[in-house]
């Protein structure tokens, strides 16, 4: 019997820089645009608050992990759960229940009943029929 080798790490991100991921990357990339953009579009005091809570939040996405989960994947499941509803409540029909009785005395079918019925029984079943041209090739 043959014996193959079975990958490890496969969850693992490849890295392109020094240890850093194409997703860290972009994220990066993402945070220095921003900033550059946000350069000539502030006055310098926002600016350098702004500068400030993007460092934090670039570094938070880029180097953290919670449980082994990206700290992005991490925030983006609070603010889905904190915005989904969490209350579920059954609403109860207004109908009445229904009682199923067993009838005492049946009565006969008739073939015009048989044929008006939605499911119609087949006197001899063909899976053997179907069985045999299978193995068969027929």
């Amino acid at each position: 019997m043959a014996e193959f080798t079975v990958p490890k790490f496969i969850e693992r991100e490849p890295v392109l820089i020094w240890k850093i991921t194409f997703r860290q990357f972009m994220i990066l990339a993402l945070g220095v645009l921003v900033l550059t953009v946000l350069k000539f579009a502030l006055p310098p005091f926002l600016f350098y608050l702004t500068t400030t809570f993007f460092v934090i939040f670039a570094f938070l996405a880029i180097f953290v992990k919670i449980h082994g989960r990206p700290f992005t994947t991490v925030l983006k499941n609070f603010v889905l759960y904190t915005f989904s509803p969490k209350t579920f409540l059954w609403k109860r029909k207004s109908s009445m229940p229904r009682l199923i009785t067993k009838e005492k005395k049946q009565k006969e079918k008739t073939k015009e009943d048989i044929l008006e019925s939605p499911l119609q029984v087949i006197g001899k079943s063909k899976l053997k029929e179907i069985a045999r041209r299978v193995e068969t090739g027929i």
